[in-house]
This record gives structure tokens, C-alpha cells and sequence, in this order.
């Protein structure tokens, strides 16, 4: 590489996994929701489930030299915050139900533990110089995207079933540095790193 190239940069976040039962009901509702959108005039895209996730920091786009250094934060270190189980229940829309952009799963115990482990990262990324993108955390679980605003409350309708749903509890253990790919029109994630919280 020259001196006038720029540096290789990755689209990477900070995020735990959920547990395969967790993602398997999460999975059937949509499943279950796709179906049923079909006899309405919603577009939307759907999440597949091997990218359920729970972001904790989405950084964006970073030179290759950070995301070493947060690499080896991570693997050098335990969250000082012991491991909790969260319950994922209920669905949502963001901004809201009557302009929905986000269909997203939410988590009612284990709120407040995510809460301390997003206010933990955010100072040791600031430390580091990363800039932080959001600051309004809300702990959820994207599962589609719409396209627009047409059919949205036809689907909302559908979806009212579930807007209370329990989807099942998972253990948060570890926390990992996420890559976001995209290939042939497809986007996935592959862990980079990964830190245990404390006690496991």
C-alpha cells in the first residue's frame, strides 16, 4: 500500500448473541407475520434469523488500525459486570406504530444490566477515541425493515397478537466485536472478538 491509499476500514459494532431457543420463537413469529403480510400491500425485508442480535454500540465504518485496538481490548479483558439473563418479550416499531421503519423485539428483565454494560463500553470506546454514534440506547432486537409507509397499518394490525408475546430468556455471557459484511446483496456478521462478563 502507498502512502496516498487509504487505510482498509470495516463496519463494525459491539453486540451479544441470544440463545438458539430465543431465536427460534423469535423466528416462528416472523415467519408466522411474513405469511400473513402477504395479503397486504406492506413491503418490507425481513431479518434472517442467524443475524438476530442485541447491539450494545454500532460504530460504523473504522480504520483497520481501531479495530486492532478494540480486538485486543476485547480479548484482554472481562466486563466487570456479572452475567444476567435477559427476557425478550413483546414487539415494536421504531419511530413509532404509525410510521414504522423497524420491526424490533424488546427485552423487559435484564434491562437495566444492558443498560450498565452500554454506559461501561461507551466510556472505554470514548477513552479510546472512538466517536459514538447514538446515545438514546434503547435495548432491542431488529427483525424487519419496511420500505415504506404503504400497508404499514394493515400490518401493524397483524401483528397485534404479538405485541405482548414472551419469546423466551436468554443468558448474556459474552459481549463481541461484530463485523457487518456485504456480499451479493446479502449482509452478515462474523464476531471479530469476544469478552466473557464477569463470573463465567
Amino acid at each position: 500500500m502507498t502512502s496516498s491509499q487509504t487505510p482498509p476500514s470495516k463496519r463494525v459494532f459491539f453486540a451479544f448473541q441470544l440463545e438458539p431457543s430465543v431465536v427460534e420463537s423469535l423466528h416462528d413469529c416472523v415467519t408466522r407475520l411474513n405469511k400473513a403480510s402477504q395479503f397486504t400491500p406492506v413491503r418490507m425485508r425481513f431479518v434472517p434469523p442467524e443475524n438476530y442480535h442485541l447491539t450494545l454500540h454500532f460504530l460504523g465504518s473504522i480504520e483497520q488500525p481501531q479495530v486492532n485496538a478494540l480486538e485486543d481490548f476485547l480479548k484482554n479483558s472481562t466486563m466487570p459486570i456479572p452475567s444476567f439473563t435477559i427476557d425478550v418479550t413483546g414487539l415494536g416499531y421504531f419511530p413509532n406504530p404509525k410510521s414504522p421503519k423497524v420491526l424490533w423485539a424488546g427485552v423487559s428483565k435484564g434491562s437495566d444490566q444492558i443498560k450498565l454494560l452500554y454506559d461501561y463500553l461507551a466510556g472505554e470506546l470514548t477513552e479510546r477515541g472512538v466517536i459514538l454514534q447514538h446515545t438514546n440506547f434503547h435495548a432491542h432486537i431488529t427483525l424487519a425493515r419496511f420500505s415504506a409507509l404503504k400497508g404499514t397499518h394493515a400490518f401493524t394490525k397483524l401483528a397485534k397478537d404479538f405485541e405482548k408475546k414472551f419469546f423466551g430468556q436468554s443468558t448474556v455471557k459474552s459481549i463481541h466485536l461484530m463485523e457487518s459484511l456485504f456480499q451479493d446483496g446479502q449482509v452478515s456478521y462474523r464476531s471479530l472478538a469476544e469478552s466473557k462478563l464477569s463470573g463465567t
